[in-house]
């Protein structure tokens, strides 16, 4: 098994147990980690997320650990005076989510936090459109920060310790630094079969499983952490748009594609997913982007006139299949994602 430092295991990990300081039992809640030698390749390289592989199969494993996968947006965020909320490609969403920048800035020990910006209802529940439509705290929807890793604590950098001790000290520190809308996200060990079927019966977006003995791979993608996805999504970029019918106001369906080599591939039309409102603030940000050049060679689906776009956004949806010819079947809009770049689509 190749070093998954470098996110290249080839192999599930075996008998790779968890070190507990001398006379501590397996499920404290404290444990003693000696200061990490901190590698050469993560003293230069910048807190970005790491990023989880898309796995069809769930398994159990001993070694494992298993996590909700939530439907936000994701972030770093930083502790202390200088508090801010990056996203995974740079953005700074600060002054989007204040609430909880404020909370961050609120707590004095410098820390850096990785985790999800979700909107929840009075019953747990969250869309990923109101994250994105986000204006305050409103008709019981809350925002919420669910935090699942800790990169640095007081100035040391924590990405080579192994995963299960870095869960361990975050929950030590959300403990000590209590805030209404920073929350732990939890874990169950070893069980990833129970937690999906979980997820099925209350409609999660799926579940995240990750090895307890990997390090932090900033930047990178990594079978040390998988997703397993209840309901298929895929990103796609925004080329263009058809004209309503009926009582449609705006535009009919998006025209999707994704990057294939170096040129746009076309994977069909979606309609359906928008309100009104919706509608509206998305076409708003349509209407500067319109162009005659058509992005790809494909012939499309239409019924009526297509306003073509320069392939700027990105966005999501829900689909149930791929069809043979490599189009969505029954796609439907879940949201922009502005904290995407096209390149990677």
């Amino acid at each position: 098994m190749l070093n998954n430092k470098e996110g290249k295991a080839k192999a599930l990990p075996k008998g790779h147990k968890l070190k507990i300081a001398k006379g501590e039992k397996k499920n404290s809640d404290k444990i003693e980690v000696e200061e990490p030698e901190v590698a050469e390749h993560n003293t230069t390289s910048a807190y970005r997320p790491m990023m989880a592989k898309l796995e069809s199969n769930i398994f159990d494993h001993e070694d494992w650990i298993y996590e909700r996968k939530l439907d936000g947006y994701r972030a770093i965020g930083y502790t202390g005076k200088k508090a801010k909320l990056i996203s995974r490609n740079n953005i700074d969403f600060s002054k989007d989510y204040e609430k909880i920048r404020d909370e961050l800035k609120a707590i004095s020990k410098d820390a850096i936090l990785d985790g999800e910006l979700v909107i929840e209802d009075d019953k747990g529940r969250s869309r990923f459109q109101d994250i994105q439509n986000y204006s305050g705290d409103k008709d019981n929807l809350t925002l919420k920060y669910y935090v699942f890793d800790l990169l640095n604590l007081d100035g040391h950098d924590l990405r080579d310790l192994e995963l299960i001790k870095r869960k361990i000290l975050l929950e030590q520190f959300l403990k000590k630094n209590e805030s209404p809308s920073i929350i732990y996200s939890g874990h169950v060990a070893e069980k990833g079969t129970e937690l999906f079927a979980q997820a099925k019966k209350e409609e999660w977006e799926g579940v995240i499983g990750k090895d307890g003995n990997s390090y932090y791979n900033s930047g990178k993608r990594s079978d040390r952490w998988l997703k397993f996805k209840y309901q298929n999504s895929q990103e796609a970029i925004i080329c263009g748009y058809t004209e309503p019918t009926g009582s449609r106001n705006y535009f009919g369906a998006l025209i999707l594609g994704i990057n294939q080599g170096d040129h746009i591939k076309y994977i069909g039309n979606c309609g359906t997913g928008f309100n009104e409102a919706g509608l509206k603030e998305l076409f708003v940000q349509l209407e500067p982007l319109e162009t005659k050049e058509k992005p790809f060679d494909e012939k499309i689906n239409r019924r009526t006139k297509v306003t073509w776009l320069k392939p700027k956004l990105v966005c999501e949806v829900w689909y149930t299949e791929w069809t043979e010819d490599g189009h969505l079947r029954h796609p439907v809009y879940k949201g922009l994602r502005t904290d995407k770049e096209k390149e990677k689509v």
